[in-house]
């Protein structure tokens, strides 16, 4: 009995069928089952090897945070200063970044300035933070997301890092928020603000909120633009697989706000964001 060949709905490949007849093969025997698995195998074999040093890779980092996380979070926890504890901080977040092998270039801390000051930064990838605890000499308050206020793990770590919460999706409470923030600005350490509030896969610099810009006006401190770049491919988001890259932070040169009203916030934050888009390797997302 000769196979005829057929589609996968079932119908007659008349042309294949023709073809076969042509050149002898439509009465060969069929190969064993066992050998058309070992040859499906066989050719997926490539694919996995090619896929397993970044699975190595992947391995290796999350050794290495198991490692260093734990003592961070002690020292953290027990030594009584932040300076002190931010000093640690950098110094476990410079050994990953080594351990990691991802290049980090950093440039214009000399920009920063000796005084207090507000810091805004480019928002991509979960190590972000990382990166810039690796980066920065100085302490600094991040400002962070209110869902942090209920994790019982991070919060106290959070807090004794000096951090300040903010609500992202109740406009009145998030207002609210950003005036309390205005109470801190004199303490001394700068605030660093992700202005874009969120990030996610897809490319691009997203649109700036404007609480960094309303504490800079009021308290007349200047913003220093912090641009990240190499972050969102070294961890995406909703991803848990780090990947080795070159990563970059450009202190930007600071700007000085003219005033508090609505016009001088948006001229604040425009000229702020485009310091940031020239120096994080990304597109503007709002212009597609």
């Amino acid at each position: 009995m000769h196979a005829v060949l057929k589609t996968s709905s079932g119908k007659i490949r008349r042309a294949a069928v023709r073809d076969a007849y042509l050149d002898g093969r439509l009465g060969a025997p069929a190969r064993a089952a066992w050998l058309q698995i070992l040859r499906l195998q066989l050719a997926s074999l490539g694919g996995r090897l090619q896929a397993l040093p970044g699975v190595l890779y992947a391995g290796w980092a999350w050794l290495g945070f198991a490692l260093l996380a734990p003592l961070a979070a002690l020292c953290i926890l027990v030594l009584p200063t932040i300076g002190q504890r931010w000093a640690c901080a950098h110094r476990l977040a410079r050994l990953y970044r080594w351990f990691c092998a991802c290049p980090l270039r950093v440039e214009g801390l000399d920009r920063l300035p000796p005084g207090n000051c507000v810091l805004v930064a480019n928002h991509a990838s979960y190590c972000d933070g990382l990166v810039l605890a690796a980066a920065l000499p100085r302490p600094v308050r991040f400002v962070a997301k209110a869902e942090f206020r209920s994790n019982r793990i991070l919060r106290p770590l959070f807090e004794r890092m000096g951090a300040l919460f903010v609500e992202r999706f109740d406009a009145r409470q998030g207002l609210e928020d950003a005036q309390a923030l205005g109470a801190h600005a004199g303490e001394g350490l700068p605030m660093l603000f992700f202005a874009e509030g969120t990030f996610g896969a897809r490319e691009g610099l997203q649109a700036f909120r404007l609480g960094a810009f309303q504490v800079a006006a009021r308290h007349s401190l200047p913003i220093v633009p912090v641009a990240l770049a190499g972050t969102r491919a070294v961890l995406r988001d909703r991803s848990w697989w780090p990947r080795r890259g070159a990563l970059a932070l450009t202190v930007c040169a600071p700007v000085e706000p003219r005033g508090d009203d609505w016009h001088d916030l948006l001229a604040l934050r425009d000229a702020v964001r485009a310091r940031i888009l020239a120096h994080c390797g990304e597109h503007d997302a709002l212009r597609g």
